[in-house]
């Protein structure tokens, strides 16, 4: 007989499904608790607030792209090689969940950071710590990068970092507007072109 999933992780895993697809402020409670097939007691049992239950879906978000992240930094090869990688992965994403849905949803954290960032200096707050995080372990992939030769001397990991995270963001975006895995390949050839 399948185990079945906590109540917790349902409403936690409904949640960041229904965020990715159609956005924080397009999603209530109700449809929460229908996906995950629980009742609002149960949702406030856990999360006393919608907000609540967003601060867990980005520890959540961003709890996985760090694992993912820190396994690509564990690669011996160049560390440009790691940036190209990781942009090979994105790519891959998005044909796959086109594939099964049909659209591209985009970044699940950049997603709610464009809708949410501008609404609230604590929902801004929140977006910034984890796109910091991120840019962090860009800048060292881009400093690696410096020091193994895989990447110009030229290139100044800070703003490079920046840079590269722009792309990604951006790929999130444009993936979500024209649902075009191809627009997003060529884009992350030209951001690779610049380290």
């Amino acid at each position: 007989m399948p185990q079945v999933q906590p109540s917790r992780e349902r409403i936690l895993a409904s949640a960041r499904r229904l965020f990715h697809e159609r956005g924080y402020t397009a999603v209530g409670v109700a449809d929460i608790c229908a996906k995950a097939g629980v009742v609002k007691g149960s949702f406030y049992h856990f999360f006393p607030s919608k907000e609540d239950l967003l601060d867990a879906v980005l520890r959540k978000n961003w709890s996985g792209l760090a694992q993912a992240l820190a396994a690509f930094e564990q690669d011996p090869g160049p560390a440009r090689g790691k940036i190209q990688f990781f942009f090979d992965r994105i790519i891959e994403h998005a044909r796959m969940m086109h594939t099964h849905s049909g659209s591209i949803y985009g970044c699940n954290i950049g997603v709610m950071a464009s809708e949410l960032a501008a609404t609230q200096d604590a929902d801004a707050g929140r977006f910034r710590a984890v796109f910091e995080q991120w840019r962090a372990v860009l800048q060292r992939w881009v400093e690696a990068g410096v020091a193994d030769g895989s990447i110009s001397s030229d290139v100044r990991p800070a703003p490079a970092a920046a840079a590269l995270l722009a792309s990604i963001q951006g790929m999130s975006v444009l993936g979500r507007s024209f649902n075009d895995a191809d627009m997003l390949a060529e884009i992350a050839d030209l951001a690779m072109a610049q380290v």
